[in-house]
C-alpha cells in the first residue's frame, strides 16, 4: 500500500494511506518531524514486506504439498495401472492424457467404465414404455376396429331383415299387444 505524507496545521508531520485516485487516505500514525515521520513510513513499508514475505511463504507451502499430493495420485495411478487388467491400463492412459492436456475438471469427470447393463439402461427405460405405449394403441385400435365391424355387421342384419320384411320375402311373429314385436333372424 503506498503512503505519503502530509504536513497538519499543528507542525506534527503524518503518514497517510495514499488512495488509488492519489488523495490522502487513512491517518497511520504522526510524528513531530520529517526524518520521525520518514521512518514511521519505513517501518510501514518494511512491515507489509514480511507480511507479503509471509504470504508467498504460505502459497509456496501449499503448492509445494499440491504438488507431492498429486505426485502420490500420479504413482498411485501408475501402480494401478501397472498391476491391473486393460481397463486398469486404459483408465491410467485417459488420466495421463488429460492431466498432460492441463484439464483439471476433465481429471475428476473420468470415471470407470460402465458395465453394457448400465450403458442399456437408459436406453431400455426410454424405449420399453414407448413399446408399451405403442401395444397399448395397437390393442385399442383392435378392439375399437372389431367393434365397429360388429356394430356394422348389426345394421346389415337389421336392414336385411327389414327389406325381406318388406317385400314379403318373411312373416312377422305377431303376438298380443303386450307382447314384444320378434323377428326371426
Amino acid at each position: 500500500m503506498p503512503y505519503k505524507l502530509v504536513k497538519h496545521s499543528n507542525g506534527e508531520v503524518c503518514v497517510h494511506k495514499k488512495n488509488p485516485d492519489g488523495s490522502t487516505g487513512e491517518n497511520r500514525g504522526c510524528s513531530a518531524s520529517k526524518e520521525e515521520a520518514v521512518a514511521h513510513m519505513r517501518a510501514l513499508y518494511a512491515n507489509e514486506k514480511k507480511e507479503l514475505e509471509d504470504s508467498l511463504k504460505q502459497i509456496a507451502e501449499r503448492e509445494k504439498r499440491q504438488a507431492e499430493q498429486e505426485l502420490r495420485a500420479d504413482m498411485a495411478v501408475a501402480d494401478m495401472a501397472a498391476k491391473g487388467d486393460a481397463q486398469a491400463k486404459g483408465m491410467g492412459l485417459m488420466y495421463f492424457a488429460l492431466k498432460s492436456a492441463g484439464s483439471k475438471q476433465a481429471q475428476q469427470a473420468i470415471a470407470a467404465p460402465k458395465s453394457v447393463a448400465e450403458s442399456l439402461l437408459p436406453w431400455a427405460s426410454l424405449i420399453v414404455p414407448s413399446l408399451t405405449q405403442l401395444y397399448s394403441i395397437q390393442q385399442n385400435t383392435s378392439v375399437q376396429l372389431r367393434h365397429s365391424d360388429n356394430s356394422l355387421a348389426s345394421k346389415k342384419l337389421d336392414n336385411d331383415m327389414i327389406v325381406d320384411l318388406v317385400h314379403g320375402r318373411i312373416t312377422p311373429i305377431v303376438g298380443d299387444a303386450d307382447d314384444v314385436l320378434i323377428y326371426p333372424r
